[in-house]
């Protein structure tokens, strides 16, 4: 019965490795334990499968004994940089092991020994891992080590100790089975562990920006509306006067457009979102126009040279998001009286593909080359809290990634990023 439970754990061990979801070394020591158990019954017939059997157990233990010397000096050992230590400790130690493995109850002994010490580590694994696999493999150990035990003192004929040592297989075999159960099963909720983190800090995220934005709008329509009792006092200021009304116009109704913007994230987010046909140059003339109107107090100088007089592609309303971020990214981060942002608008070709390539060149603070490559992560967002009413330069690359586009910055002056960035992005065309 001992011998077909074990084939029943060693091929579920297989399909387990197979889908991935333990390491092979589990396959190895469940393997030669069952190998051990058949051979086992075959004692009645030859004393000697009795020795071939507990050379297998031995072999078992020693492949358990590895795994969580292994384990243990990957958690425990190794970040403090005691790699050669451990090498050496686990050569002295198979030096011991070949030479006592003809002397059986010595072999029992050492194995025994070593088991109980793997239990201890295994315990510290748990411990640091809160896993319920690895619980198990501790009792597994457990189980084994008294196995170990027991199968000694029957070698010095103690009564009941086959019995014993009969239980103690089973109750190995059993958690054996636990842990290929379990580790599926753990899989799964840390898989759906990590899906509730990131669900909560999307929308945390989503909180912050909106939060962040509404500041922003309700900041312009009231800078707006102090500005205009001062150009109240002469008559010719009238036009001045209606332009600030417009900028509160269009604050009110980019407010009211926030939270289809933030829709339209958690549809990034989820992959759920539709392009259609759109002309790019129309939407970033637009967007230059609201950042010019938006910041009317600062001295801003905005360029546009292009050899493109139009270019379709497949995009979506975030569009015009994406331009007014790298647009307000480039007047945050100025501390320069006048600001001066050149855009430059340029068409790419590569064999069949055509892209719009647009840089950004302002003379602001720059970014250091540390830094190029994190500002476009997803952990910059917390430290950056999205850069202006524009949504963070994590989610622009999110957004050109559902477009199939690319952006990266480089320094405006090559090796000298003080002077200022180029953020250049490509647009594929339809």
């Amino acid at each position: 019965m001992l011998a077909f439970y074990s084939i029943t754990i060693v091929l579920l061990f297989i399909i387990m490795y197979n889908k991935r979801r333990i390491r092979f070394s589990w396959v190895l020591i469940v393997l030669n334990i069952a190998v051990a158990s058949c051979i086992f019954y075959l004692r009645h017939f030859d004393e000697f499968y009795r020795i071939l059997a507990d050379i297998f157990y031995f072999l078992g233990g020693v492949s358990f004994i590895y795994f969580v010397f292994k384990e243990y000096h990957e958690i425990f050992l190794k970040p403090e940089g005691n790699d050669m230590k451990i090498m050496n400790n686990s050569k002295n130690l198979l030096i011991l092991i070949i030479f006592s493995i003809f002397i059986i109850n010595t072999i029992l002994f050492i194995l025994f020994s070593l088991l109980i010490i793997a239990g201890v580590m295994m315990s510290r694994i748990y411990l640091q891992k809160k896993s319920l696999t690895y619980l198990f493999m501790f009792f597994a150990l457990i189980s084994a080590s008294l196995t170990v035990l027991f199968s000694l003192l029957a070698n010095l004929n103690l009564v009941w100790s086959w019995e014993l040592a009969y239980v103690s297989k089973f109750n190995l075999f059993s958690f054996l089975l636990a842990t290929g159960l379990s580790s599926p099963v753990e899989e799964k909720l840390k898989k759906s562990e990590k899906e509730h983190i990131e669900a909560y800090n999307r929308a945390e995220f989503y909180k912050d920006l909106f939060a962040h934005d509404m500041n922003n709008i309700l900041q312009n329509i009231l800078s707006s509306i102090d500005l205009i009792p001062y150009y109240l006092e002469e008559q010719e200021n009238k036009e001045k006067i209606y332009s600030l009304i417009n900028v509160a116009k269009d604050q009110v109704n980019r407010g009211a457009n926030l939270s289809s913007n933030v829709r339209h994230l958690s549809e990034l987010e989820k992959g759920d979102f539709s392009l259609k046909k759109i002309e790019v140059m129309d939407v970033l003339n637009k967007a230059v126009k609201y950042v010019r109107e938006s910041f009317h107090d600062k001295e801003l100088q905005i360029d546009v040279i292009s050899e493109v007089e139009s270019f379709f592609m497949m995009g979506n309303q975030l569009l015009m998001d994406l331009f007014e971020n790298l647009l307000i990214n480039a007047i945050k981060h100025n501390e320069n009286e006048k600001i001066e942002i050149l855009i430059k608008i340029f068409e790419l070709r590569n064999q069949d593909e055509r892209y719009l390539k647009i840089q950004f060149i302002d003379n602001g603070i720059g970014i250091p080359d540390k830094m190029k490559e994190k500002i476009f992560q997803e952990s910059s967002l917390k430290t950056r809290k999205s850069t202006g009413m524009g949504l963070g330069l994590s989610l622009v690359k999110k957004i050109l990634d559902t477009y199939k586009g690319e952006i990266w910055v480089e320094d405006k002056v090559k090796g000298n990023y003080s002077r200022g960035s180029n953020f250049i992005i490509l647009l594929p065309a339809i």
